[in-house]
């Protein structure tokens, strides 16, 4: 017998979205009109998951899950042509699979949390040359296959009384396995899938100090860091490439200290304290490159007033 241990949860989420949109060009004067197209399309889905525990122990549990999920369609509106318009594009679907382990131990001192996952996208949105007669138009199709495999583990730990320490690191995979152009051919050789730092972690440290007849005390420091990723997906671009960074926060809180009426709290903090410099967008805008840059070394005080 399983002695209550299995831990079946079935879950469903159907959805219908409706979507409207027009272009329109133009050429000066600024009231003349070349055209214009207004296109409605409203899509539904159904996307079940199913997730399967077993408590190894009464600290220990291991679970198994199944997902389904979509992106609704919609319409490009920096179509290359009306008729590109009018078409618009699908939607987008994933099968997500996760295998993890979750854990209290050391008399519950010890969180280990772990996972491993693999996602796969169907008819991703993504542009491409959609004109096999014209390099130069390109709008979004349903034209790819990807697959992302990540791997994540948290760690938190209570050594001392008031201390605790908590660390995560993430594994990150993802490419392209099909990506095809109008004329059917196959080009996925001249992608890279964005936005996915192949490594990522993050250390935190807490201290709550001891009561104290003011309030509570305690004192966070914590460092995060993350691999370098693409920020476009066009091969063509190494440019687009964001830099590894990693970020040093700090941060003193005095909370709960009594009123007589409520409570206040008060904390200082410091972001980014060793002021590096990293952009987090890279993009192009056609007669230049441009970058958004991250937020360089601030301080900070907040105040709140519970009642």
């Amino acid at each position: 017998m399983l002695d209550n241990r299995l831990h079946l949860t079935l879950g469903a989420r159907w959805s219908k979205d409706e979507r409207k949109a027009s272009l329109a060009t133009q050429t000066a004067p600024a009231s003349s009109s070349d055209g214009q197209s207004t296109g409605k399309i409203s899509f539904t889905d159904f996307s079940p998951s199913a997730v399967a525990a077993y408590d190894l122990s009464d600290d220990i549990n291991l679970y198994a899950k199944l997902v389904r999920g979509y992106k609704t369609g919609g319409f490009n509106t920096r179509a290359s042509s009306f008729d590109s318009f009018d078409r618009g594009f699908d939607e987008e679907t994933l099968f997500s699979f996760e295998l993890g382990i979750k854990s209290q131990l050391w008399d519950n001192r010890l969180r280990l949390n772990a996972a491993v996952f693999r996602s796969d996208y169907d008819d991703i949105q993504i542009n491409v040359q959609s004109d096999p007669s014209d390099p130069s138009r390109t709008d979004v199709l349903n034209a790819g296959k990807a697959t992302v495999d990540g791997a994540e583990l948290e760690l938190t730990v209570l050594p001392l009384p008031g201390l605790e320490l908590t660390a995560k690191y993430a594994y990150l995979n993802g490419d392209y396995d099909e990506i095809k152009e109008a004329d059917g051919d196959d080009i996925a050789d001249q992608f890279r899938y964005p936005n996915a730092p192949r490594h990522s972690y993050s250390v935190d440290l807490e201290y709550l100090f001891p009561p104290l007849p003011v309030g509570d005390l305690s004192a966070r420091v914590g460092y995060s860091w993350q691999d370098e990723k693409y920020t476009s997906s066009s091969i063509d671009t190494g440019r687009f490439i964001v830099d590894n960074y990693g970020l040093l926060n700090a941060r003193l809180a005095l909370s709960n200290i009594p009123l007589p009426k409520g409570s206040l709290s008060l904390a200082a903090w410091g972001k980014n304290l060793e002021d590096r410099e990293y952009y987090i967008a890279h993009f192009d805008l056609r007669i230049i490159q441009a970058a958004i840059f991250g937020e360089p070394r601030s301080y900070g005080f907040d105040l709140r007033y519970d009642f």
